[in-house]
């Protein structure tokens, strides 16, 4: 076991021996020509091809192995440049990085730097730079790289990078310029506290120790998570160390980190801190309440969205009278500004009422919305009016009545039949809804007549005519007293003569009594005549004069009018 352990120990000698004689052959001419790895030759012509073989000499001349090699002579040109070349900027610091080319393999590089814009260039690296890779890497991922830790911050260098070809010759050189950079923030600031000021204020406090020479400012910034979103509010000097955030809404859990920067940009920031401000508020009644209802009772309402942030939806309430109280419709807070309702339609109540409460996350609940009154479409007629009373005159018939006590009674309808024209009855007069007497004036005396009323709804409908009551106009038995009446004396004839004027009032028969009297005796009935012509004659006359006459006018009925004025004659 001893004797494997010297043998895998020589061999791995053996083997780096191997490999660094053979990373000097590729990175540096003398030692290729040390080693027996490089052979130059000088007696060759441009353009012409030659064939090499090369093997390893012994003492013996025996040859144990050869190697052949076509080359093609042609005019030097140096290897390209490594491409590629990018630079990291750090703190003190450039790293110089670019990838292995599959191509053109390069053994090392050597890194030159200008500190002057390009003047002068000096070397890095006296040996040649070599980046070891490990053995899993890719090769599209292998890079050379160099850190460069001489540098000034804000101060332009320029670099030339070489590669160095397993010819162990220099190739044409990647340039790059950068300048490294203050990258170290200042020390993060430490929240203090977050609390409510009033009812739409928070305010921050902080504080910062061992502030660097090239600290610039403080920054606000505000989430409502603890892990992202946050937003800047504000920018801040180096002195402050309290801000008040005014921007806030109630109800919402906000988060604040302070973020301290220099003057390179460079920034740290603190652990965040939270706070609330609390809602003791209701929210404001909600707006824009409208809606319908169809012929089948569904009812649609709609209204505005209430502004507040924190609203969590809104209850429903309804009433069939206004001045009631009015009662939820649903047992839920009812989260959408429409909502969809069923009622009855087969009522007296004409309208049905709603209001709307907001509710916020905090179940503080608002004043309810105006009153919003819907129509319900009727489909119920009126009740009926009933008769209370009928006052007869000799020239009219006065109705009085109890009207429909149905709210949404619009007008009624007085109509009226002869008792002799069965049922032919006709519309007197359409009144308003509130009169509950009328006065029928256009009447026959002794004639009856039957009255009735409808009433009718606001929609139209029409109520059962109410039971009819009778009204019959009587004769008082007066009539108009005859006119002008005269008196002559026909000497001829011996006899008088009288003339008046009457005018009948109705369609009657009737007939004149004449009253007579003579010297100091009074009037009486002397003699009925008929009603035309209007003049008569008495030749019947008593001794003694003078005779006095007066008229009066009866009418088959028993009518009468009063006793006209007396008239005197002598003979």
């Amino acid at each position: 076991a001893n004797d494997f352990t010297e043998i895998r120990d020589a061999a791995d000698e053996f083997a780096n021996r191997l490999s660094f004689a053979l990373l000097a052959a590729n990175n540096d001419a003398l030692a290729a020509d040390g080693l027996a790895l490089r052979f130059v030759d000088h007696d060759v012509s441009l353009g012409k091809q030659y064939v090499y073989r090369v093997y390893v000499a012994k003492a013996d001349d025996a040859i144990l192995d050869t190697a052949h090699q076509v080359v093609d002579v042609v005019a030097h040109t140096l290897a390209p440049a490594p491409s590629g070349l990018e630079v990291e900027v750090g703190d003190g610091k450039l790293r110089l990085h670019h990838p292995e080319s599959d191509a053109l393999s390069f053994s090392g590089y050597y890194i030159d730097r200008s500190d002057d814009g390009g003047k002068t260039y000096r070397r890095l690296n006296e040996i040649p730079h070599i980046t070891i890779q490990p053995t899993n890497v890719q090769p599209s991922r292998r890079e050379s790289q160099y850190t460069d830790t001489s540098v000034i911050n804000y101060r332009k260098y320029k670099y030339k990078v070489r590669g160095i070809t397993p010819f162990a010759e220099l190739s044409e050189p990647a340039e790059i310029e950068a300048m490294a950079r203050d990258l170290t923030p200042p020390p993060a600031p430490r929240l203090v506290t977050a609390e409510p000021v009033g009812a739409h204020r928070i305010r921050i406090r902080w504080e910062m120790k061992d502030a660097p020479l090239d600290f610039a400012s403080f920054m606000i910034f505000r989430s409502i998570l603890s892990t992202s979103g946050f937003e800047a509010l504000t920018k801040l000097t180096t002195s402050s160390k309290e801000f008040i955030d005014t921007s806030t809404a109630k109800e919402v859990l906000y988060y604040y980190i302070i973020t301290a920067s220099d003057t390179a940009g460079n920034s740290s920031e603190s652990l965040p801190a939270s706070a609330l401000i609390m809602d003791s508020l209701p929210p404001l009644p909600p707006l824009g309440l409208k809606g319908t209802i169809d012929t089948n009772g569904i009812v649609r309402l709609q209204w505005l969205g209430s502004p507040e942030y924190n609203i969590l939806g809104y209850r429903v309430l309804w009433s069939n009278d206004p001045k009631h109280e009015f009662a939820q419709r649903t047992p839920i807070v009812w989260s959408d500004t429409t909502f969809l309702d069923t009622i009855t339609v087969k009522t007296l109540t004409p309208y049905i009422y709603y209001r709307i409460a907001a509710v916020n996350k905090r179940r503080m609940h608002s004043d309810p919305s105006a009153i919003l009154a819907l129509k319900r479409p009727d489909r119920i007629a009126p009740t009926q009016p009933v008769f209370t009373n009928v006052v007869v005159t000799d020239s009219s018939v006065e109705l009085h009545w109890a009207r429909s006590r149905s709210e949404d009674l619009a007008s009624q309808i007085i109509e009226r039949r002869k008792q002799t024209d069965g049922d032919q009855w006709k519309m007197l007069e359409s009144i308003g809804r509130e009169i509950e007497r009328y006065d029928d004036k256009n009447v026959e005396q002794n004639v009856t007549y039957e009255y009735r009323i409808t009433s009718i709804d606001s929609s139209g409908l029409h109520s059962l005519p109410c039971t009819f009551v009778q009204g019959r106009p009587y004769d008082p038995g007066i009539r108009q007293a005859v006119r002008d009446l005269r008196v002559s004396y026909d000497s001829v004839s011996k006899s008088t003569v009288l003339h008046w004027e009457y005018t009948p009032t109705r369609k009657e028969d009737y007939w004149f009594v004449v009253y007579r009297g003579a010297g100091e005796s009074g009037l009486a009935q002397y003699r009925a005549i008929k009603s035309e012509p209007m003049e008569f004659r008495d030749s019947d006359l008593p001794l003694k004069p003078p005779y006095q006459y007066a008229i009066r006018v009866i009418t088959k009925n028993g009518a009468e009018s009063v006793l006209s004025n007396v008239v005197t004659v002598n003979r």
